[in-house]
């Protein structure tokens, strides 16, 4: 996101350059100088929407973090709770944590994080359920919820949305460069 701001304040200041530039009889030379510039500005945005294109099949985040237990379950629930995150459960024994289901934009459907803390690492999931069910002979059968997020090809699914969202706490806790993803295997 920095990196896309910068590159776009490159191309405003190039703009103003360019348009400062007095106005010559040759117009060939002003017309290059703007279709210059038009085919930097759309290259280099393409190149900023690449920036945060999610992989597809990714289901987990697991951060390095070099801490014990303790602390990362202390750094994550009091980052969920900055977050306004209701935490379901905190088991101290296995040093998981899992977030109340949370309502999805306006869907009717809901999700929730699961972290699982080791000693230096911790690796987080999310879940979603759909609510929603089928009814025959009056017996309703419902997705049965708790369906792993795993990243897909459409880049404004719900489950990259979410996964964003999860990723968005991480980087919040540690930088990039201690993530990795876990991919499922089809």
């Amino acid at each position: 996101m920095y990196l896309k701001k910068g590159i776009n304040d490159l191309i405003y200041s190039t703009f103003l350059k360019i348009s400062s530039i007095q106005v010559f009889n040759d117009n060939k030379i002003i017309m290059k100088k703007y279709s210059l510039f038009i085919l930097l500005f759309i290259s280099v945005n393409s190149f900023g929407q690449q920036l945060d294109k999610i992989p597809k099949g990714i289901n987990k985040i697991i951060v390095s973090t070099g801490l014990s237990e303790k602390e990362n379950s202390r750094l994550i629930v009091n980052k969920l709770r900055e977050k306004e995150y209701s935490i379901q459960k905190v088991d101290s024994v296995s040093f998981q944590i899992q977030t109340s289901p949370k309502k999805f934009k306006s869907w009717n459907y809901t999700y929730s994080f699961h972290f699982n803390i080791f000693e230096g690492k911790f690796n987080v999931t999310s879940f979603y359920n759909s609510n929603t069910g089928v009814q025959i002979s009056g017996i309703v059968f419902n997705d049965g919820g708790q369906n792993l997020i795993i990243t897909t090809v459409r880049q404004n699914s719900f489950q990259n949305t979410i996964f964003r969202e999860m990723k968005g706490i991480v980087l919040e806790l540690f930088d990039e460069s201690k993530i990795q993803y876990n991919f499922k295997k089809d």
